[in-house]
């Protein structure tokens, strides 16, 4: 959904952007244009030719925000509907546009990151400070772009750091519950037109509830050679150990959802660890000084090595069912050719090609594939505020075709509107989890988006229609009233209707004010679905800015409330959501205090989140963490 944050959108302190001093931004000063190359700062992103029509988060766009994780960012930058399972860590994400996760292509520079048993990617393994900027593409964009994204598509675009000095960048958080995490990057030009990044993540907590824990280990390197100031290739190396207990939630029928004594988590003893090994080679080119042509290639191979040890009953009847444990494979190219024409028509086509294996477990079958893809996008210019943006996609996996289509009239007059009418259909790619009988669910969505801009003001609307045709909905298979599997199957066609709005203004120069709304209404008779949106839900935050010099304070507060809903469930031994029938009734669902400062480099950030520790959850049963002091550091500078 639209969101006013985002980087595309000049925010509303212009002063804070001229002044904040990233040194990792810093290009010009550091090098010598006679014989140095600059980065192509487009080098990893969805799109070398220009296009404007699609959002971008910044990695300064969030420097204030007192996040630990990726999906933290995400989080308050793109309105959505929250899934979050209560600590970090675990497969916390959220819904847009009336679609679950399932519906959401996760990429790095252009390439789809992902599991390949569930076509999904945990955000919370991907480490927050490895990004220049997400790219949030919706309707048209998303599903011409990339696979299953008819609620959206991110695209991760790898960091770029330019100096001839040693730049380090650390990053220290800690809250409640033994939560405790840290990061830390150097990046050095370490000869002419070559950089090396490094970096290294760390993210433990014990978490609120039994078996809710975390241990978290990240390690990450990036070589980039600028070929010219029109070319840039780079070779990604991005290793995640990441171990979670995972106790399903509370049983329903415990005594009070958020009681740490007295009440009963699902799974005690159901633990995983993830060890996911990834090797990307990117390359871009603007093959014409005018931009009218570029070409951009991605080669890579990911492994996961995904255990689950000490399942209790989680299988069959046995007490103790033998640990899973199974590796997974991939190799994959992209490549993508994009042309102006006259500067009226702009073509973006390409191919994604991805070879797996995935073997056999208790879960799911075996499958063994060579996918393939192919896509056409194009961009019409009918003046200089309208154009006519049209996108197609194939992809075939083993005897089955798949097919997306959509198309979209914008309107943008380059100083204060932005508008778009985005009509979409798509078909939702099949996966081991699904059985060979069931039939291709297919997403039609209508998206009406707008954004103004009036100084002080700033505004978006957004509406939206979606259609879910036999549509693949996972129900659970019980032991003893637990839940040991589930089990795919096609139920009646239902449909979301949805609308959000958002709008910030500053007054007396100093004060800040920002509101964010959505509704989401289910128009269907089927339990399973007929409530897993509440009908309103919303946030307002105001905040107090005060600025001496470059030295910037925040001081402020955040209110979020809920209407009632059902929601659906998480099972985590095969990342599917079921359907319970526990309703939550209306609630403020937090009131969070915070301060933010900027002290020269150095970013210094304190929030005390859910003040009043309201009884909450998003996702049943899944409690949210009670009232809980949040501390974090980012500080970069130079040796």
């Amino acid at each position: 959904m639209t969101c006013l944050a985002l980087g595309d959108i000049q925010t509303e302190n212009i002063q804070v952007e001229n002044i904040q001093t990233e040194i990792d931004s810093l290009d010009a000063a550091k090098k010598d244009t006679l014989y140095f190359n600059r980065p192509l700062q487009s080098h990893g992103s969805a799109f070398l030719i220009p296009y404007k029509h699609f959002k971008r988060i910044n990695k300064k766009d969030f420097a204030f925000q007192n996040y630990q994780t990726a999906n933290e960012v995400l989080e308050n930058k793109i309105f959505s509907f929250p899934l979050l399972l209560g600590n970090l860590g675990k497969f916390n994400s959220f819904s847009i546009n009336g679609a679950y996760p399932q519906q959401v292509s996760t990429n790095f520079n252009g390439r789809a990151l992902q599991s390949i048993f569930d076509k999904k990617f945990n955000l919370e393994q991907f480490p927050s400070e490895f990004f220049e900027n997400i790219e949030t593409l919706f309707g048209t964009d998303a599903i011409t772009f990339s696979d299953n994204s008819s609620a959206a598509m991110l695209n991760f675009q790898e960091i770029i750091y330019n100096t001839s000095t040693p730049y380090t960048k650390i990053w220290f958080a800690q809250s409640g519950y033994g939560s405790i995490g840290a990061d830390g990057i150097f990046s050095q030009n370490v000869a002419k037109n070559l950089n090396f990044t490094f970096g290294f993540r760390s993210l433990f907590s014990d978490g609120r509830f039994e078996n809710s824990w975390l241990e978290n280990w990240n390690v990450r390197s990036l070589l980039r050679y600028n070929i010219s100031d029109l070319s840039s290739i780079s070779f990604v190396y991005n290793f995640t150990n990441i171990g979670n207990g995972n106790n399903g939630g509370f049983e329903s029928d415990s005594i009070d959802f958020s009681d740490e004594i007295n009440a009963v988590v699902l799974y005690k003893d159901l633990d995983e660890r993830l060890f996911r090994n990834e090797l990307n080679l990117c390359y871009s080119v603007i093959l014409k000084e005018d931009t009218s042509a570029a070409f951009s290639s991605n080669l890579f191979f990911a492994n996961e090595d995904w255990a689950f040890a000490r399942q209790y009953r989680a299988v069959d009847s046995t007490e103790f069912a033998p640990p899973g444990t199974w590796v997974t494979p991939q190799f994959g190219l992209n490549l993508k050719y994009e042309m102006n024409i006259f500067k009226i028509l702009t073509l973006r086509a390409g191919t994604d090609i991805l070879s797996y294996n995935l073997p056999e477990t208790a879960y799911f079958n075996q499958r063994k594939d060579l996918e393939f893809s192919a896509f056409m996008h194009s961009e019409i210019k009918i003046t200089d505020a309208f154009s006519f943006v049209q996108g197609n996609r194939w992809t075939k996996q083993k005897e089955d075709n798949f097919f997306s289509t959509g198309g979209k009239f914008c309107y943008s007059n380059d100083k204060n509107i932005n508008a778009s009418l985005d009509f979409s259909f798509s078909e939702t790619r099949a996966i081991p989890l699904f059985s060979p009988n069931l039939k291709k669910e297919k997403n039609l969505l209508l998206l009406i988006d707008a954004e103004c801009f009036f100084r002080p003001l700033k505004m978006s609307f957004n509406l939206y229609f979606r259609g879910i045709y036999d549509p693949i909905f996972f129900a659970p298979t019980y032991n003893e009233n637990l839940i040991v599997n589930t089990y795919p199957k096609n139920i009646d066609n239902y449909s979301v209707l949805g609308a959000s709005v958002a709008f910030e203004t500053q007054l007396f120069s100093s004060i800040f004010l920002k509101l964010q709304a959505q509704s989401n209404y289910v128009n269907s008779e089927m339990r399973e679905v007929k409530n897993i949106f509440p009908l309103f839900y919303g946030n307002f935050m105001a905040y107090y800015q005060l600025q001496v010099g470059e030295s910037i304070l925040r001081v402020g507060t955040k209110l979020a409330y809920s209407s009632k809903f059902k929601g659906l469930s998480f099972v985590p031994f095969n990342r599917s959501y079921i359907y319970k029938d526990i309703e939550l009734k209306n609630r403020i669902t937090s009131i969070d205090l915070f301060l933010s400062a900027k002290l020269g480099n150095a970013y210094i950030k304190a929030s005390y989140e859910n003040l009043i520790s309201n009884e909450y959850y998003f996702v049943p049963l899944y409690p949210a963490i009670d009232g809980s002091l949040r501390l974090s550091l980012q500080w970069s500078f130079f040796d």
